[in-house]
């Protein structure tokens, strides 16, 4: 959280959330369209590799988004690093915000993991077919629903740990 304080001097609880979700969605769109790009290339064997390629680095940056607005929420996952990062990845996976008791560890490595990314694969090769169209529209296609995907998934995130941290500030009071 210092970190990104340091990093975002002066901005409010939302709005640094705000600025995480928009950076996120911005380097996603970059991943999808530089990916697109190089699916212009006429080597078929390169096709599953630009895809596991581009959802590796989708699920990186949202990852780490979820990690960030776990931290700018006051609602950091417990546990050592390994522990945090498998619950970050649940939270990712199951598309909601952590609701941990304290000392408790989330197993990331189940259906909804696995569905998740199913279905990003699944997204991302249909959006692969449109790479081959003319003047690179697979690129601004990748472009746009990554960054809309990404931008969709942070303001959830969002919404539920702001008012986890509502709930918790009233419930206190």
């Amino acid at each position: 959280l210092a970190t990104l304080r340091r990093q975002h001097p002066g901005l409010p609880t939302d709005e640094l959330a705000e600025t995480l979700i928009e950076g996120a969605a911005r380097a996603s769109g970059a991943v999808g369209a530089a990916v697109g790009v190089w699916a212009v290339l006429p080597v078929a064997p390169l096709f599953a590799v630009e895809i596991a390629a581009e959802t590796v680095a989708v699920v990186g940056i949202e990852i780490k988004l979820i990690a960030e607005l776990h931290e700018v929420y006051g609602a950091r996952a417990p546990g050592s690093g390994v522990e945090r990062m498998i619950s970050y990845t649940a939270a990712w996976a199951d598309r909601r915000g952590l609701t941990l008791a304290p000392g408790s560890l989330v197993v990331a490595l189940g259906p909804a993991l696995r569905g998740r990314l199913s279905r990003r694969l699944t997204r991302r090769a249909a959006r692969s077919s449109v790479s081959l169209a003319p003047l690179l529209s697979g690129a601004a296609a990748g472009a746009w629903a990554n960054r809309r995907e990404t931008r969709r998934l942070g303001r959830m995130i969002s919404n539920q740990l702001r008012r986890a941290a509502e709930e918790s500030r009233s419930s206190e009071g």
